[in-house]
């Protein structure tokens, strides 16, 4: 819940909006953070695990967002399972087994089927019900396949196209394969059409749609931007920011966001995309014949007008608009605050 700290009086608005943001003289304030899920899950499911942990479906619009996504890790189902009576591994070809490089503490008595991990070329036990990617074998070469099955459903899907389950009798390192990754939508929320729910490859960072109900690992994405769906001022929503606190033990300083352009706008325009206002505000003031932003970012920001309309001194966020607008400063909206670094 958010939480607002007690403060004394304000003095006079020019006081108020003085900067006192460790940022000042840099471009972007806006800080994202992607995380590479390994379990396999459908979009919904990805969803969900993200927001039990305070992140969101990573949103991926620029190239330097793709640049970010550097994900090689996987596991991939192999033809090694564990008998019914007898309790001893064995490959699905009954091949004499000769290469077993468990990983620590592994399999445990509950696992009745193995995979295998990229990089580490270590086996693990599981149950032969989870999803995973797997590889089959056609008695000499190995293919890797970006399908998400159960360990039953990959051997069938082996024997269908006269392969099997890999097996790995012998010292053999698995490479650094291609596969998809769940993605989030701009407005955070699963597509209305369930074959339009978007994943990214781990190499190429094409993106691609696919069935919603699909499996596939996932990246979440935490950043340091707050969309506060309450309607202030201009000057309210930036006492807001500055007295927010979001819980006992997180004591970070906010303030409204500045934007640096083509950087930051695709990204908090889709901020924007889920507030309860048309506009929000961000941290842009004329005063003093001056543009500039309150954390004391230089103004790089092109194409504002020198001489804005009266009362139009305040900057704000579109949902449809590509660049910043500014209005009067006294409407009610929405805001975009960010975490100012430590």
């Amino acid at each position: 819940m958010l939480v607002l700290k007690s403060s004394p009086p304000r003095l006079f608005l020019l006081i108020i909006i003085i900067s006192t943001s460790s940022m000042f003289g840099l471009g972007s304030v806006v800080r994202k953070t992607y995380q590479h899920v390994v379990l396999h899950y459908t979009w919904k499911e990805a969803w969900h695990n993200c927001k039990s942990s305070n992140s969101d479906l990573a949103i991926v619009q620029t190239e330097e967002d793709k640049g970010m996504i550097n994900f090689a890790e996987y596991y991939s189902w192999i033809g090694l399972t564990k008998g019914i009576d007898s309790y001893i591994w064995h490959w699905d070809s009954s091949a004499k087994l000769e290469y077993f490089p468990w990983a620590k503490s592994e399999p445990e008595t509950t696992d009745s089927c193995a995979y295998i991990h990229y990089s580490s070329n270590k086996f693990y036990g599981s149950s032969c019900e989870d999803y995973l990617f797997f590889f089959c074998e056609d008695g000499t070469n190995f293919k890797f396949f970006n399908e998400t099955k159960t360990q039953t459903e990959a051997q069938e899907y082996c024997k269908q196209h006269d392969m099997e389950l890999a097996k790995f009798v012998q010292r053999t390192s698995v490479g650094h394969y291609e596969f998809s990754l769940w993605i989030g939508t701009v407005n955070g929320f699963e597509p209305e059409q369930s074959d339009e729910c978007v994943t990214i490859t781990s190499q190429s960072k094409t993106m691609a749609a696919h069935n919603c109900s699909d499996r596939f690992p996932s990246v979440c994405m935490t950043d340091n931007v707050i969309l506060v769906k309450e309607k202030k001022s201009w000057e309210e929503a930036m006492t807001y920011c500055r007295e927010l606190v979001l819980s006992a033990e997180n004591q970070s300083r906010y303030e409204l966001v500045s934007v640096e352009d083509g950087k930051d706008d695709k990204f908090l325009r889709a901020r924007a995309s889920q507030a309860d206002t048309e506009q929000v505000w961000v941290g842009l003031r004329f005063l003093g014949g001056t543009w500039f932003w309150i954390n004391g970012v230089s103004m790089g920001y092109p194409n504002l007008p020198q001489c804005p309309l009266p009362r139009k001194n305040c900057g704000v966020i579109s949902k449809t608009a590509a660049r910043l607008e500014t209005t009067n400063c006294g409407e009610k909206k929405n805001f975009l605050c960010y975490k100012l670094e430590d």
